[in-house]
């Protein structure tokens, strides 16, 4: 189960190892190395992962328990988030800092960058990297910052608790900020302008949240997945934050076409 393959330009659907091979229409649509980029996908390991837990409990469940089928061209601001990160960490190697740190236990996560903080002996700055529209740079101004805001605090409790990696520094990691660094898409635009954005990227603060929280909710969330995961049983439909108000159903969930309410808006028949 998983991402199975792609969807061609002239609607057919391929087995990504098939596409990866030969192209069934002699020529490809993208490069095949931008293919086998679109073609990568998290794999379920038997435990959810912080940025998994974020989304619909219905949208993670689906990725897991069916196989699905991609447009590769939907893929293309993901991919520039990728290259992005991929280009950010290998500066940070060079600088010697921790990137790209992999959480364990039974949520997993990967922090993008930790960076000591001079101004406060022995403590760090918990970065994370983000690709936004200036829309939505917009709503984080406002205080607004999605998913971003459980995601940080959820890595911060995490590094604070983590044993194996006070053993190495000799003392339990202190997280003194949260910061996202969030690089504008259409940065520079009239569009962006108009709507206050003059920066191509900038820096926000994070607030804090209670450690218990923070905890209650991944840990609830997580339990919630497993149990819908060993029911076979599939969970609720997405809320109407996780759903974008309905428009993440149409053009921006890869699953749709296997949940009731996704076949529904797309017009796409009830599931047999």
């Amino acid at each position: 189960m998983g991402l199975a393959g792609f969807i061609c330009p002239d609607g057919q659907r391929v087995e990504k190892e098939d596409c990866l091979v030969s192209c069934r229409l002699g020529r490809r649509c993208l490069t095949l190395p931008t293919l086998m980029a679109c073609g990568q996908d998290r794999e379920w390991t038997g435990k959810p992962s912080t940025t998994q837990l974020l989304s619909g409990l219905r949208l993670a469940w689906l990725k897991i328990k069916r196989d699905y089928f991609i447009e590769p061209q939907g893929r293309a601001f993901a991919l520039l988030g990728v290259r992005h990160h991929a280009k950010l960490e290998e500066f940070a190697k060079v600088a010697q800092l921790v990137t790209e740190h992999k959480l364990d236990g039974d949520i997993t996560g990967i922090v993008d960058l930790l960076e000591p903080e001079t101004d406060d002996g022995g403590a760090y700055i918990l970065s994370d990297y983000k690709t936004w529209g200036s829309y939505s740079l917009v709503k984080a101004r406002e205080g607004d910052f999605g998913d971003a805001l459980m995601q940080l605090n959820h890595y911060r409790v995490k590094l604070e608790r983590d044993e194996a990696l006070a053993e190495m520094l000799g003392q339990p990691l202190k997280i003194s900020r949260l910061q996202l660094q969030v690089t504008i898409r259409d940065g520079g635009t009239y569009i962006a302008k108009n709507r206050g954005v003059e920066e191509k990227i900038v820096l926000l603060d994070v607030p804090k949240l209670d450690d218990d929280e923070v905890l209650n909710f991944f840990s609830g969330r997580a339990a919630d997945l497993l149990a819908y995961i060993n029911k076979d049983e599939m969970p609720p439909v997405c809320t109407i934050p996780e759903n974008w108000n309905w428009k993440r159903c149409k053009g921006f969930c890869d699953v749709a076409e296997h949940c009731p309410e996704g076949r529904k808006i797309n017009k796409l028949g009830a599931i047999e």
